[in-house]
């Protein structure tokens, strides 16, 4: 009996926990993103569905939403998303800005520094633009990014956003994004940058604050045809309600 023949069966077992202690945790791939997707959709649902069914018999209830499943799954995503890599990584960020994500900050940063360039930045764009820099975020992916749908999506927003502050650059941010991007689908196809720039465009031209109301047509209480026009140079209060 040779006692050093012990020693071979302990050196292989030390080399495989070396090797097993060494190893790398494998990144979250696009199926572990599915499932967890699919685990907070389905918590989701279960939270809305005994308000869905007090509605359906017409009976009031109360949603407890310090229990929305977000909380909980918020901060799985942003975990997920900083172990994941490119498309995956980026996202596992998107998923956790619409789940309501605290950090929103750190989800943002973590984003413009790793994807910017990346194609999926067309989902983020609407988180940014509220950001405190949130203009110059928004520059800078116009800038860099080379997608053209990206480019024209961001530069949509930005004038939308700096039309709702009150920035009088806003008409000229809205119309360089109808001129060079105007063809850009977006809204899963549903719309042009170039038809929501219109619409924009006309509220900054027209309905800003300073502008000269439209006139108005309609009746009175009693049935009065009356225009806005006919009360010039009074205090008008608008009150624009719609019961749907």
């Amino acid at each position: 009996y040779d006692p050093r023949m012990r020693v071979v069966p302990i050196l292989m077992l030390l080399t495989a926990w070396a090797v097993a202690e060494e190893a790398p945790e494998a990144a979250p791939d696009a199926a572990a993103l599915e499932a967890l997707t699919a685990a907070y959709n389905q918590a989701t649902s279960a939270f809305f569905k005994p308000y869905r069914e007090a509605q359906a018999k017409g009976e009031e209830y109360a949603l407890d939403y310090s229990k929305h499943p977000r909380f909980t799954y918020a901060p799985k995503f942003a975990a997920m998303a900083k172990k994941a890599k490119g498309d995956v990584a980026l996202d596992a960020w998107v998923m956790a800005l619409r789940s309501g994500y605290r950090n929103r900050a750190e989800a943002i940063e973590a984003i413009l520094a790793d994807h910017i360039e990346s194609k999926g930045m067309i989902n983020v764009v609407g988180y940014v633009r509220w950001e405190k820099n949130g203009d110059a975020l928004m520059q800078q992916i116009i800038a860099r990014s080379p997608h053209r749908d990206v480019q024209g999506f961001a530069m949509l927003l930005r004038g939308q956003t700096m039309l709702r502050r009150g920035n009088p650059q806003a008409e000229r941010v809205l119309a360089a994004a109808k001129e060079k991007y105007g063809d850009v689908s977006i809204y899963r196809g549903r719309f042009t940058v170039g038809e929501k720039a219109d619409g924009d465009l006309y509220e900054a031209r027209h309905l800003a604050v300073g502008k000269k109301a439209p006139d108005i047509e309609g009746e009175d209480v009693d049935g009065v045809a009356f225009k806005l026009s006919d009360y010039r140079g009074k205090v008008i209060l608008l009150d624009f309600w719609g019961d749907w």
